[in-house]
């Protein structure tokens, strides 16, 4: 889809059912960046090990 495209349905759609959708993938991606490495690192160095 092009950019335009994308923007005019953006602006097309109301804010409400889009807030849940990016509170959720920014929680999401908050938890992967953050979270999965500082739990994961210390456990896979200390497989390694």
């Amino acid at each position: 889809m092009s950019p335009a495209a994308f923007a005019a349905r953006a602006t097309r759609l109301p804010v409400r059912p889009e807030a849940p959708v990016t509170t959720t993938v920014m929680s999401f991606e908050f938890r992967v960046v953050f979270v999965m490495p500082s739990s994961q690192l210390p456990y896979t160095a200390r497989n390694h090990r």
